[in-house]
């Protein structure tokens, strides 16, 4: 919670001058950080959890062999990712509120997206499945405890923030996890990798060449052929996945297989 002078402080600025924190309506400012720095002792730790688990315990019943074939491809890429000390896994937007979002940026959990069996034609049904897999809550866990040692180092101190949510009483893992239960959004905007660029051998929909494997004259160029998400806003990528279809299209003519 913020100190009152600086609550006071604020309102002034926005009222006399129209500038200040107050300005701010959503976050303009944030870290992008990756796991190592997270949680420097117990990354490692997480990564051999994360691949011992057998797959068909924690995926959803849904999904195919190869289905299952293909996450095993991607918990391999996953994995270096989480290791790596260059790929963010954390984003921790932030503005002049007395809260923010702590954003898992690469969700490990795998969800389905299914027809309606009652009307092909009604809205898909989404099923996040989050919490899936089980190390997703590890790597939150360790999120919420990078938070509460950024808030104790001496310049965020100064501020004279208090913890309100979890609530400083709640340390166990079993306490988090059951916070985190209740208080997790399913996703954050930036909806992708629905359609996933991969192998059709390992279930995916589109190959590098954006063609809807199966069907003809479809393609798709947008954040869903992403099969995992980047560790950024995804604005820049699907810029750069249209380029790619642009780039490709200019000097040839049209075919029954160019974008619907």
């Amino acid at each position: 919670m913020a100190q009152p002078e600086f609550v006071q402080w604020a309102t002034d600025e926005l009222k006399d001058r129209h500038s200040g924190p107050m300005r701010i309506a959503t976050g303009n400012t944030g870290g992008l950080i990756p796991l190592p720095i997270i949680d420097p002792e117990n990354f490692k730790a997480i990564v051999d959890e994360y691949m011992d688990l057998n797959l068909k315990e924690y995926l959803p019943i849904e999904y195919s062999e190869d289905s299952i074939k293909g996450y095993e491809a991607q918990r391999k890429v996953m994995a270096d990712m989480m290791l790596a000390s260059d790929n963010a896994f954390l984003e921790l937007p932030l503005f002049a509120g007395p809260s923010y979002s702590a954003v898992l940026i690469k969700v490990l959990s795998r969800g389905t997206v299914m027809l309606d069996p009652k009307d092909k034609y009604a809205d898909p049904i989404v099923d996040y499945h989050t919490y899936g897999i089980p190390s997703d809550r590890a790597m939150m866990r360790s999120i919420l405890r990078f938070i509460r040692r950024f808030h104790a180092s001496p310049s965020m101190k100064e501020l004279g923030a208090v913890e309100v949510s979890p609530g400083e009483t709640l340390l166990t893992d079993e306490d988090l996890d059951a916070w985190l239960r209740k208080s997790s959004s399913c996703s954050t905007a930036h909806n992708s990798c629905s359609n996933p660029m991969m192998p059709r051998e390992h279930g995916g929909v589109v190959g590098p060449d954006l063609l809807v494997y199966g069907v003809k004259g479809l393609s798709v160029a947008d954040s869903s052929i992403m099969p995992i998400i980047p560790g950024a806003h995804i604005c820049s990528s699907v810029y750069a996945v249209a380029e790619k279809v642009r780039g490709e299209q200019r000097g040839r003519s049209p075919t029954e297989d160019d974008i619907c």
